[in-house]
């Protein structure tokens, strides 16, 4: 039978091993589920941004922004893209 301390290390050993395992098996996985610049961001009626790409980059979106249509047959909307 093994003794109480090494039965400890073991147990020890891995959950350690295990929390190494899940940093490493899911360190790219958040990154990779939301590209960067895809999702967009509705401001409103592109009539109320003369220039929607301006706005978007001068309220800290990096990627900028451009007038679409959110659906056929509705007007166009500015959206910022994040």
């Amino acid at each position: 039978m093994a003794s109480p301390n090494f039965s400890l290390v073991t147990k020890c050993f891995l959950v350690v091993l295990l929390g190494i395992a899940l940093v490493v098996l899911n360190s790219g996985y958040a990154v990779a589920e939301i590209p960067p610049c895809e999702t967009l961001l509705t401001q409103g009626p592109c009539s109320n941004f003369p220039d929607c790409n301006q706005h978007c980059l001068s309220i800290g979106w990096k990627c900028g922004g451009l007038c679409k249509a959110p659906a056929p047959g509705t007007p166009l909307a500015c959206l910022c893209k994040i």
